[in-house]
């Protein structure tokens, strides 16, 4: 029972960082309907400005600050500059956004090197409590008060204000809410803000946690992405209950199922997708053409319509995993290749299938030194942790 409470506690507070984490990127994406591929840069920055406000004596709450306030600047600026000009450019968006994602890991591989680093929280933080014969961070308690906190912040702040109207009227239909004399624009710039501050401020505080490292911004990323997926683009509630289910989900399968534990947050998402791709608390959301007709942007699939979309993934797996008796090594590499690189997570997921039942059933054929691991590097390495 006292471990069932430790996974439980340490999935709740891995689960409030990952809501600090995703809210920013949720309300950017809902509100401006830009994806921001380079939110989990800012967390990294965040991380970064604390970790260099430590170490150059300033107290730990001046780290929290300034870590959430450069990476907001760094937002605020990127916005202006560049994304402003982007509306409605989805491939634009990505092709920008990865590439700071690069420049600003690159930078930070020169001034702080490629070492992981972690800075202690004060004295008052820093212990453990007891839960029955387990000593349990006292911090992640500390974590996880400051997600709720932070969540009823933001969901008055959006759902209480005139501000929060603004953004809303936005996210449904962004043209009416400019002809009603509204500067969206300057909201949208401050909403962005907003959410590279939280970024920071997740990453602030996560670094005494998980620490931080110039190559996380990618990991860290994908965590956003599927929160972001489960819970609901734009919705505070949804993006929180998304956060605890990832978390929850990740802190169980690394307890009980390490084996399987670095894919069992794409199982979530998968059944996610399949069941209600608007997320938990998602809506499906309409913007406006030029022409003035409604163009959806997160269509509602029937039943029929998702059968006849992931059939060919059902028929194609048993194929998939009779493929070490037919092809050679090399077709193997090559095939797993292109199906990890296609960027579909069932994709994804029966390729951690196949080379775990080639690891278990076939292991003279898959060997670990082999060249088609060797090819595949650290992106399937793990599958032998």
């Amino acid at each position: 029972m006292d471990l069932l409470t430790i996974n439980l506690l340490n999935g709740i507070s891995f689960g409030m960082i990952l809501f600090l984490l995703a809210m920013g990127l949720s309300i950017t994406l809902g509100v401006m309907g830009i994806l921001n591929l380079a939110h989990g840069a800012l967390f990294m920055i965040g991380g970064f400005i604390a970790l260099s406000t430590t170490n150059a004596g300033g107290h730990f709450w001046l780290a929290i600050v300034l870590g959430s306030l450069g990476a907001g600047v760094v937002g605020l600026i990127t916005e202006r500059l560049f994304l402003s000009r982007l509306h409605q450019q989805l491939d634009a968006q990505v092709l920008l956004t990865l590439g700071l994602v690069y420049i600003i890991g690159n930078l930070a591989l020169w001034i702080y090197g490629g070492r992981g680093q972690i800075f202690d929280p004060p004295l008052v933080l820093n212990r453990t409590i007891s839960i029955g014969d387990y000593a349990f961070p006292f911090y992640r308690v500390f974590l996880t008060g400051v997600g709720a906190i932070t969540f009823l912040g933001l969901w008055c702040l959006i759902e209480k204000t005139r501000i929060g109207a603004i953004v809303r009227a936005g996210m449904d239909y962004r043209e009416m809410t400019m002809g009603l004399g509204i500067n969206y624009g300057l909201t949208c710039s401050a909403v962005y803000a907003l959410g590279a501050c939280i970024g920071g401020f997740a990453g602030a505080l996560a670094t005494p946690f998980i620490g931080v490292v110039q190559s996380m911004a990618l990991d860290i990323l994908l965590y956003a992405l599927i929160v972001v997926v489960v819970g609901g683009p734009g919705s505070v509630p949804g993006t929180l209950i998304g956060a605890l289910i990832i978390g929850i989900v990740d802190a169980f399968g690394k307890a009980f199922f390490p084996d399987l534990a670095l894919f069992t947050i794409y199982l979530v998402l998968i059944i996610m997708l399949l069941v209600k791709p608007t997320g938990i608390l998602g809506r499906s959301q309409n913007v406006e053409s030029n022409s003035g007709s409604q163009i959806p942007v997160i269509p509602s699939f029937t039943p029929r319509s998702r059968l006849i979309k992931y059939a060919p993934y059902v028929i194609c797996l048993p194929a998939f995993m009779l493929l070490p008796l037919i092809l050679p090594q090399y077709l193997q590499s090559m095939i797993t290749k292109i199906l990890i690189f296609s960027g579909c997570p069932l994709n994804s997921l029966f390729c951690v299938l196949y080379l775990r039942l080639l690891i278990t059933f076939f292991p003279p054929i898959v060997p670990r030194e082999s060249a088609m691991f060797q090819e595949l590097g650290l992106e399937l390495d793990t599958v032998y942790a």
